[in-house]
């Protein structure tokens, strides 16, 4: 993704509360819209022919085979990849730009660059989550919220997977974005931390007016979390609504 030296310009009509960080973005009909998308590696297709839109406050599912594209479509939704063919918006903004402006995409990759083994506190980790300032009232904010505060002094060495999962969602809502992105949050973690995800998420969409997409193998999180799923194997070859909303 990239890291600009400054995170801090947004378009023209986004506001930020200086208190809250909550951003007041332009009235988009939908968070996101994908359009006409072909990705390749090389000469091997990996997506075909992607429409998607997602509205806002809603959770996208998806699903599929490993190969399928899942962790690719992730992230040409967050500009890490650029389309072969086709169009993604943000919030009406192409993905770097989306990326650029800090306040509108929040993403937990499959396999974090967080070196657990560094001198680190919990603390220290959110303090550090981007090249934008982050107030101790705002850290304090997102550790109570996903249950971290009194860890934070803690090494993150000493962290479970569930609580390092926690940590990593609180470091990615550090400004207040409109989508979270999520790629298999649920991998490596026990049934119990997979519990506590699920409430977090479903207290964190209701708090925060969030619009998040997640790729998961899990049917427990799916069909806990997710208002819609679509099943992608190089096209998206099914779409329904697990909690009746489309």
């Amino acid at each position: 993704m990239e890291s600009p030296a400054s995170l801090t310009t947004v378009p023209s009509a986004t506001t930020v509360n200086p208190v809250t960080e909550a951003s007041t973005i332009p009235p988009e009909p939908e968070i996101i819209q994908i359009s006409r998308l072909d990705f390749a590696y090389s000469d091997r297709l990996v997506l075909k022919r992607i429409d998607l839109t997602v509205g806002r406050a809603l959770t996208l599912g998806l699903v599929g085979p490993n190969g399928g594209g899942k962790t690719t479509l992730i992230q040409l939704v967050v500009g890490l990849l650029t389309p072969t063919r086709g169009q993604v918006l943000i919030c009406g903004l192409p993905p770097h730009e989306a990326t650029r402006c800090g306040n509108l995409i929040g993403y937990v990759p499959q396999r974090p660059e967080l070196n657990t083994g560094l001198p680190l506190s919990v603390r220290q980790v959110m303090q550090l989550a981007s090249c934008r300032p982050v107030t101790d009232e705002r850290a304090t904010y997102l550790l109570e919220s996903v249950g971290l505060l009194d860890l934070g002094k803690t090494p993150i060495a000493q962290l479970s997977g569930g609580q390092l999962q926690r940590l990593l969602i609180a470091r990615a809502l550090t400004h207040s974005p409109s989508l979270l992105v999520l790629d298999e949050p649920t991998t490596g973690i026990d049934a119990s931390a997979r519990r506590h995800f699920i409430d977090l998420l479903q207290k964190l969409r209701a708090e925060l007016d969030l619009t998040i997409i997640l790729s998961s193998h899990d049917h427990e999180v799916i069909t806990a979390l997710c208002d819609r799923t679509v099943t992608l194997n190089l096209t998206l070859q099914a779409n329904q609504s697990t909690s009746g909303q489309s």
